[in-house]
């Protein structure tokens, strides 16, 4: 009979984007299947392996601190049935309803997004993606209407998913430069009936498509310290007129951070808060205005 083990830990949703990041690396070992399970301000992540995994391998792989308490648990596989529970929960930000689309009730007012847990960053409770969609809804209500959007480091592609529903109209680029984000940016664009987005695997703006191309928005949702080596590459394709959006950044990075914003030659127009989490919108700056 064959014996499978599966490892838990409860983690705050704040952490889960780097984690998640992780994760499909650590696939490549024992580990071929993980789930995320919503049970309120927390999460529980599952891990399936199909031999005993050394906890304190995973721990160091994971970057998991030390008192994170991990649980591991031996089952058959024939049991296995017995882990499909409901997982994350119906998660409504702004007019946007993130989850399995089976598991949801929507308003006629809201909009709703399919997205389920999986190898990429995010199923959109990370508070750098709740402040991008939160500003994407606002954006939309205050009346502006980018004809070019382009969603950089777009992992599942909830952000592009969500602006195509906000804008139909409008021409999508999402971009990784993980081909398995890649995967699953298709996989849920299909399930959102997005396939019109555009997914291109590159490092940052490094391919020939991006080089010269201009965007109204441009969504910049990565790990903090990237912002500063591509915010002068994200200025470059801003359309004149266009904004964007950047994310992804921590409290103790942010005078780092808009000083390479100005240094870029743009300007923040508007700043979200969440939890430890900034999301900074930006335009291009007046002439003078980056030497004041």
């Amino acid at each position: 009979m064959t014996t499978l083990w599966r490892l838990s830990a409860h983690v705050d949703f704040g952490i889960l984007g780097d984690l998640a990041n992780r994760l499909a690396l650590l696939e490549t070992k024992q580990a071929f299947d993980w789930s995320l399970y919503d049970e309120g301000d927390i999460a529980r992540l599952d891990i399936l392996f199909e031999s005993e995994p050394d906890t304190a391998d995973f721990r160091r792989a994971a970057e998991l601190p030390e008192d994170q308490v991990i649980d591991l648990t031996r089952f058959a596989e024939t049991d296995r049935h017995l882990l499909q529970e409901p997982g994350l929960k119906p998660c409504k930000i702004g007019r946007f309803v993130l989850g399995d689309a089976g598991a949801m009730q929507v308003a006629a007012h809201e909009i709703a997004i399919d997205v389920r847990a999986g190898d990429s960053f995010g199923s959109g409770r990370h508070p750098s993606t709740r402040g991008c969609l939160e500003r994407l809804d606002r954006m939309s209500v205050d009346g502006f209407k980018p004809a070019r959007i382009l969603d950089m480091g777009c992992g599942s592609a909830i952000l592009a998913i969500a602006a195509s529903k906000l804008y139909p109209d409008a021409a999508l680029t999402a971009v990784d430069a993980d081909a398995g984000a890649i995967v699953d940016a298709r996989a849920n664009c299909q399930r959102n009936q997005a396939e019109h987005i555009h997914l291109l695997q590159s490092e940052g703006y490094a391919h020939d498509q991006l080089r010269e191309a201009r965007f109204d928005l441009v969504v910049v949702n990565v790990y903090g310290p990237l912002h500063i080596e591509l915010t002068p590459y994200t200025r470059r394709a801003i359309a004149p007129g266009g904004r964007a959006m950047l994310s992804g950044l921590q409290l103790d990075a942010e005078d780092a951070t808009r000083a390479a914003i100005k240094q870029a030659g743009l300007r923040i127009t508007d700043r979200v808060r969440i939890e430890n989490w900034l999301t900074l919108t930006v335009e291009i700056a007046e002439q003078g205005e980056k030497d004041q």
